[in-house]
């Protein structure tokens, strides 16, 4: 999204999925843009993101492959809280995070 909005070489206009859309993002923008950003991903020859599986993590889409859908945007990342059975640390733990995440 920090990308300029039109590619003089390719003589492409990116727009909503450059610098002029500003975050958050409107939900048909947001959906948009990261079926676009997933589909030139996937065109990226593997060996470039060989720590990346993308199996486990990033968006996952509706099956309709005519007007496919965001459904979840899978996260990982390090943390120092240990994994837990119990809800009440693990919802604390979450609650943190999406509170963290929405300031």
């Amino acid at each position: 999204m920090e990308r300029h909005c039109y590619d003089s070489i390719d003589k492409v206009d990116r727009t909503p999925c450059c610098k002029t859309s500003q975050f958050p993002f409107p939900p048909v923008v947001f959906e948009n843009c990261t079926i676009q950003a997933v589909d030139s991903l996937y065109r990226t020859p593997r060996t470039h993101f060989t720590l990346i599986n993308p199996d486990l993590v990033g968006p996952k889409f509706s099956r309709n492959l005519t007007h496919p859908k965001l459904q979840a945007l899978v996260l990982e990342y390090d943390t120092d809280v240990p994994f837990s059975l119990s809800y009440t640390k693990m919802h604390d733990f979450y609650t943190k995070v999406i509170f963290c995440h929405t300031m």
